[in-house]
């Protein structure tokens, strides 16, 4: 089929031609045609006139006309209806499914069931939608119609998409894949607007994967998460590639084992504008396996990004924070050929640079802004995006210092009472590694610490050191005593200490002398009696 739309200079002059031709074997030839202004809204194939076979449907034009195409007696034959749309603009037909047409109108959306040779009835209503995207996931009684409250990446949130069955009962949300969610919450925090600065389409791809089925299934992708008809009443969804900036067109291969991306921006189901002026890039055409399509962005190493003259520090709790050169540092990206990769940074990340990678890493710089004090700490956030040409996505964001200060160091010594040691306490900056006499000592994820040292008996001095993981290193001397800190009692009691001290030295050190009496023992020899064991006995007489 051919449908040829022109747009005139002025309201009424538009023109819009059908022909249907088969094929003969050897060229196509045209077996029906039609001109009729009305039929320049897109048209849908399916089956909706409850007689087996596929209908081509156009419409509703602008006086509420909807045209259908239908094989009646072995050739095509037109049959129209008239649509009530009030005072809305022209809709369009979203979609068809169980015999339902899906018609949306603005703000309202419908289905109607028109049976051959009858009038359309509508079968249901729902109104006050936010400017939809509206599709039809399926095509039997379980098939989905899914709204979506708006498209891409938007300031302040995420369009949503919700699900509802034939009869427009509301089945549930569906949510945001990790890599999806990750780029938004970057572009997001991008004062000068995002996506709006870049060159190339970095919205999330928002529809079909046209004629995929995964698990005998239809395939529906909003947001990276790719959402199926669950039976009766329900729909599964599961994270997939992010497919930001590239949009299926449809599969090839042996059992439609791959998928063919276009890299441009939208159009119509099973196509894509591969060019658009300078800003989208070159245009290309990507095929990939629909199975490696159908893994999340986290479960394949698609880019690596590695960090120049910068550290990434991260706490018992996860969370991470870069320390970086204070010229700034450099990232260096991996990517399959054709990547993009998008670099910010700034006080709100709002410098935007962007590169594609040819034959191998790109190096891309993140430095401080202009203006600032070359002898003090400057804070930024930064992120990295790498968009690879088969649909996924890679993100890194920092919060992070470039640091032009000497690291932090404070540190206090205790000594440790009758021992010959000294407690040391302190805080050095987040990160360091610190020293006290060439002895390493444990810091904690705030830079404080708590060690023991050996300490004399006199004052002296010992150098502490605190080391970045860039190389930058501060000293601090203390001084430590070990025993008794007298430092700070008066002379008098000094005195008294010391002479109490070495008389205790003394004491314990002199060798003690024992008493001893002698007496005759029985043959004339003289033997030693310890006093304490003769008994004294009064003198006679007195």
């Amino acid at each position: 089929m051919l449908h040829e739309s022109r747009i005139g200079p002025g309201p009424g002059d538009e023109e819009a031609t059908v022909t249907v031709m088969r094929w003969s074997g050897t060229t196509f030839e045209p077996i029906f045609e039609m001109t009729d202004r009305r039929l320049l809204f897109g048209f849908f194939f399916a089956e909706s006139d409850g007689v087996t076979g596929d209908d081509l449907l156009f419409g509703p034009s602008a006086d509420g006309m909807i045209h259908r195409l239908a094989w009646t007696d072995g050739e095509l034959r037109p049959t129209e209806a008239h649509v009530d749309t009030g005072e809305r603009w022209e809709g369009w037909i979203a979609g068809v499914a169980d015999g339902g047409i899906v018609i949306s109108l603005g703000e309202e959306l419908r289905v109607l069931r028109w049976r051959r040779g009858e009038e359309p009835v509508v079968v249901g209503r729902l109104r006050t939608l936010t400017f939809p995207g509206i599709s039809v996931i399926g095509d039997g009684a379980d098939a989905l119609i899914a709204t979506q409250d708006g498209f891409g990446f938007e300031r302040g949130r995420l369009s949503t998409l919700t699900l509802h069955d034939l009869r427009l009962q509301r089945l549930g949300e569906v949510g945001v894949s990790p890599g999806t969610e990750g780029i938004w919450q970057m572009l997001n925090g991008v004062s000068s607007g995002g996506y709006g600065t870049l060159q190339r389409n970095i919205f999330p791809y928002s529809g079909p994967i046209p004629g995929a089925m995964v698990g005998g299934r239809a395939a529906f992708v909003s947001n990276g998460m790719l959402v199926q008809p669950g039976g009766p009443g329900g729909y599964e969804s599961r994270p997939i590639a992010s497919l930001i900036g590239v949009q299926p067109i449809g599969v090839a291969g042996p059992d439609d084992a791959w998928v063919v991306l276009g890299d441009g921006v939208g159009a119509p189901i099973g196509s894509a504008y591969l060019s658009f002026g300078e800003t989208y890039g070159a245009g290309r055409l990507t095929v990939t396996p629909l199975e490696h399509l159908l893994l999340p962005d986290d479960e394949v190493e698609s880019a690596t990004v590695e960090l120049v003259d910068a550290v990434e520090l991260v706490g018992d709790a996860g969370e991470s924070r870069l320390m970086a050169e204070g010229e700034g540092f450099e990232v260096v990206v991996s990517a399959p050929r054709g990547s993009t990769v998008i670099v910010a940074n700034g006080p709100n990340g709002s410098d935007l640079e962007e590169r594609e990678i040819a034959d191998g890493p790109v190096t891309m710089a993140i430095q401080p802004g202009t203006g600032r004090r070359d002898d003090t700490d400057i804070d930024f956030e930064a992120f990295v995006l790498v968009l690879t040409p088969d649909g996924r996505s890679l993100t890194r964001q920092w919060t992070g210092t470039f640091v032009r200060e000497p690291p932090e160091i404070r540190v206090s010594a205790a000594t440790d009472t009758m021992a010959l040691s000294a407690t040391l306490e302190g805080r050095a900056s987040p990160g360091s590694q610190v020293t006290a006499g060439g002895q390493a000592i444990d810091v904690g994820d705030d830079g404080r610490f708590v060690a023991s040292i050996d300490a004399p008996i006199w004052p002296s001095q010992v150098l502490v050191t605190a080391r970045d993981p860039l190389g930058n290193e501060a000293t601090e001397r203390v001084e430590v005593l070990g025993v008794v800190d007298y430092r700070g009692l008066p002379w008098a009691a000094i005195l008294v200490l010391a002479t109490l001290v070495v008389g205790g030295v003394l004491y314990v050190r002199a060798p003690k002398r024992r008493t001893v009496a002698s007496t005759a023992d029985g043959d004339g020899r003289l033997e030693e009696l310890e006093l304490d064991t003769i008994d004294l006995v009064e003198p006679r007489g007195r």
